[in-house]
């Protein structure tokens, strides 16, 4: 029986139809996990923003239970141990359930596995020298880097040692985390000196492969070991303003990525780097990976078309998953440093016109993190940009979930509840408007410490391009270099020591038109990729047989009278031969960038 089942087992003992669980480590957190709850007609709800807790409990719980509806088991999970700092209502009518690490894990020191990436405990477990007596943290530690990583820290003699060490760190999707890696660079730091940074080159991929590039050219030596363990890393691939290399590694992994049998959202997120240069390549004429490109579509589609809702469940550290995360983390960061930061929303950006835009950038790319995140479906302006202001699911703004004119209000309430004083939290949209010094004025006259913007352009050019994905590439290319405005807005922005975190609201694909759907006046919102229904009956009304696309099956992730109807994938609702737009759910619609540039 697995770690994930005995939980499940659990959870099903108690008999009332409210559990709330004290879960400290975030084990109700796990994907796999939260899957397996739903099979059995389980939600969890996390106790984390009272005001989004409070909308979904009202409406798709109590009201129902006071109308003698049945509804699914409620797990009312918190990071509390202290249950009663949850609402008295729910508690007083629950089973309270005490969920611990030591439970799923004896013998071994809980600090090691806390903050470790659930998707490893399964090796843990299933290790035929898992430990029978219990381990000191030093024990413990040294364990886990067996079982996941395949290496010894009290076996690393040699820089060659210690190479292999960091490769099969990071030749995993797992990660260390920052517990262990501190553990790590003491330890081996102890043992003899190196001038590789431990610390740094141990937290990110990216990072240690930067790392082995300045390293590669102190000389011809350094430079095959250097070259070695890139390409081992799949970090030989190419990016070039006409053309994209891709090395045998990435095309290898990508391949075998969509074979495996389970997939969670954390693995696509993990992946979306290596899978947008495959895109690029593509966009810029190299039909090598068309199919790749395909195979990717397909699987993505089944998967999000199943399990893209129990994304909303997962926390927003380490690092932000979903759009609406963002200023969540940044607020987590802020308390910590203190310090300013400015959140720029490219609306529009892809992630393979991330990576293809970034080239133009003169920027320390090891002061920088890249990660990626979804976007919310339907992936269009006034739902998942709304949600990046807000902090919130889409579910939450009702009032205004067809119009982006609630986003200043929507971005300092949130502040607000932070504590911020709101004479310092600004906000601006179309930035890209103004010449970047007479925005720098508006944010010295008001000594911004929080800072939200939206420049337009890139959405603007994908709505015009009538040529396709090459042309927006080309236009991009043109506004960096010709225009040198978002050069120029992060060096204002770095000059007066803020952080600077750039992201996009959604992406966007190739599309052939099929026509309009016969709605009339039944949809509540009419889109090139997506048709917004006010009731189930409406939305099957006109898509009888699905002959015009997907229904969105996750609508309790929407407001009340929110009905997507979603193109298939490289499919519009126009009549037009060719183009580009978004609103469905294809992997460039959802996938889109964050970039933090300390």
């Amino acid at each position: 029986m697995t770690w994930r089942q005995r939980i499940v087992d659990f959870i099903c003992e108690s008999s009332k139809r409210v559990r709330v669980i004290s879960d400290p480590h975030g084990l109700l957190l796990d994907e796999e996990l939260l899957a397996l709850l739903q099979q059995q007609e389980i939600v969890v709800l996390s106790y984390e923003d009272p005001l989004r807790f409070r909308l979904v409990y009202e409406e798709d719980f109590r009201m129902k239970w006071d109308q003698h509806q049945s509804t699914p088991i409620l797990v009312v999970r918190t990071g509390y141990f202290d249950l009663h700092q949850l609402p008295y209502d729910v508690v007083s009518r629950a089973n309270q359930l005490y969920l611990s690490m030591n439970q799923v894990f004896p013998n071994l020191d809980v600090a090691v596995l806390d903050a470790l990436d659930s998707r490893a405990f399964d090796q843990i477990l299933e290790s035929p020298r898992y430990p029978q007596k219990s381990l000191t943290y030093e024990d413990s530690a040294v364990f886990v880097m067996r079982t996941l990583y395949r290496v010894d820290p009290d076996l690393v003699g040699s820089e060659e040692d210690l190479l292999t060490l960091i490769f099969r760190v990071h030749s995993t999707d797992l990660g260390l985390s920052p517990g262990l890696i501190s553990w790590l660079s003491t330890l081996l730091n102890g043992y003899w000196h190196s001038e590789i940074p431990l610390s740094e080159v141990l937290l990110s991929r990216e990072k240690w492969q930067q790392y082995l590039a300045q390293w590669s050219h102190q000389n011809d030596l350094l430079w095959l070991q250097g070259s070695y363990w890139i390409k081992r890393l799949g970090g030989d691939d190419h990016i070039g303003e006409n053309e994209v290399i891709i090395g045998e590694e990435t095309h290898h992994s990508i391949q075998e990525f969509l074979h495996r049998e389970h997939l969670v959202g954390l693995d696509w997120i993990d992946k979306a780097y290596d899978m947008a240069r495959i895109y690029l390549a593509t966009y810029l004429g190299n039909d090598t990976y068309s199919p790749l490109t395909c195979e990717i579509e397909r699987v993505f589609y089944e998967w999000v078309l199943h399990h893209y809702a129990l994304m909303a469940s997962l926390p927003h550290l380490p690092r932000p998953k979903m759009v609406h995360h963002i200023p969540q983390w940044i607020s987590h960061e802020w308390r910590i440093r203190h310090d300013r930061w400015a959140l720029v929303v490219l609306d529009g950006l892809s992630l393979p016109e991330w990576i293809y835009l970034r080239q133009f950038l003169s920027l320390k790319w090891d002061q920088c993190d890249q990660w990626a995140v979804m976007a919310w479906v339907p992936s269009i302006t006034s739902v998942s940009r709304q949600a990046i202001f807000s902090g919130r699911i889409p579910r939450a703004f009702a009032g205004s979930i067809y119009t982006t004119q609630g986003e200043e209000k929507a971005w300092k309430t949130f502040w607000k509840e932070q504590g911020m004083d709101l004479y310092r939290v600004l906000y601006q949209n179309t930035v890209d408007t103004m010449t970047v010094k007479d925005f720098m004025q508006q944010i010295d006259s008001r000594d911004a410490i929080m800072v939200g913007c939206v420049a337009n352009m890139v959405d603007d050019l994908a709505h015009h391009a009538q040529m396709g994905m090459r042309q927006i590439l080309a236009d991009l290319k043109q506004w960096m270099k010709d225009v040198g405005w978002l050069s120029q807005l992060i060096k204002a922005l770095q000059e007066r020591h803020y952080h600077i975190v750039i992201t996009s609201d959604h992406g966007h694909t190739p599309v052939r038109g099929i026509g309009k759907p016969p709605t009339g006046s039944l949809s509540a919102t009419k889109g090139e990729r997506v048709q917004i229904f006010e009731s189930e009956t409406l939305r099957r009304s006109v898509n009888l047989d699905n002959q015009w696309g997907i229904d969105w099956p996750f609508a309790h992730t929407l407001p009340v009278g929110t009905y997507p109807l979603l193109a298939r994938s490289h499919e519009a609702f126009n009549t037009e031969a060719q183009g580009v737009s978004h609103g469905s759910i294809s992997w460039e619609e959802l996938m889109v960038p964050v970039v933090v540039i300390w």
